[in-house]
């Protein structure tokens, strides 16, 4: 009786010596961590409207913000309308690092005809171009057309937090 009294005993302290070290991390493991979503899109979402340069000729160039320090910009989507005294005046619209490179060319869709006589090129596309912090993202429409052109856009994307 007394050695299964002793091989309880040292049984029991065997198990509080091993539930002392190893039943904290095992506890520690089954707590939920809580996170926060940081990136998610509809949280840093980024939209600019009425994007244009008035009436122009050959080259019309609009800045958007600079992209903050600790953000990188990620555009997803242009959409827009571009107004020509030509039919075929409308020769490319863009996405660029401001003085440096572009980022998409986009498509366009052919000419309607205009209340005022312009001819009325949409562009509606999706694309991905990102932007660092410091960085300017610029849209540049240019023609080939000796006569002027108006337009306007919306871009659309979202901002995330660079560590």
């Amino acid at each position: 009786m007394k050695n299964k009294l002793i091989t309880l005993a040292g049984a029991l302290a065997l198990a509080a010596v091993l539930g002392k070290f190893y039943a904290v991390p095992a506890f520690a493991q089954v707590r939920a961590a809580l996170m926060q979503d940081r990136d998610s899109k509809p949280r840093n979402y980024y939209q600019t409207y009425n994007l244009s340069c008035g009436y122009a000729v050959n080259i019309c160039s609009t800045d958007l913000p600079t992209v903050p320090a600790g953000k990188r910009l990620v555009i997803e989507h242009i959409s827009g309308e571009a107004d020509t005294s030509g039919l075929n005046d409308l020769y490319r619209v863009s996405l660029w690092v401001k003085n440096q490179y572009a980022s998409a060319y986009l498509e366009f869709g052919s000419a309607n005809v205009t209340p005022n006589s312009l001819y009325a090129r949409p562009f509606n596309q999706a694309v991905f171009a990102t932007f660092d912090a410091g960085q300017t993202p610029q849209v540049t429409l240019q023609t080939t057309g000796t006569g002027g052109f108006a337009w306007q856009a919306v871009i659309c994307g979202y901002l995330v937090d660079i560590p």
